[in-house]
């Protein structure tokens, strides 16, 4: 069975703990900066997006995902 991570990572969303997000080295330029407002252990991001593209930010990582995928309507 596919979860909604794959789901994402197959559209090429990133669901990472906050502190990858925070070193990793394909997120557009000035999304650190909006997603610095926010709090949650998890974010979603897309790194083929720029400053203005899709984040989401929580505690529960298998929430998120499943918010995005059906928010999104991927794998449908």
């Amino acid at each position: 069975m596919t979860t909604n991570k794959q789901i994402l990572e197959s559209y090429d969303y990133k669901l990472v703990t906050r502190a990858e997000f925070e070193t990793a080295c394909d997120v557009p330029k000035g999304l650190r900066e909006r997603a610095a407002a926010l709090s949650g252990e998890f974010v979603i991001y897309d790194p083929l997006d720029d400053d203005e593209g899709y984040l989401l930010i929580g505690n529960d990582a298998e929430a998120l995902a499943a918010e995005c995928v059906a928010d999104k309507e991927l794998g449908v």
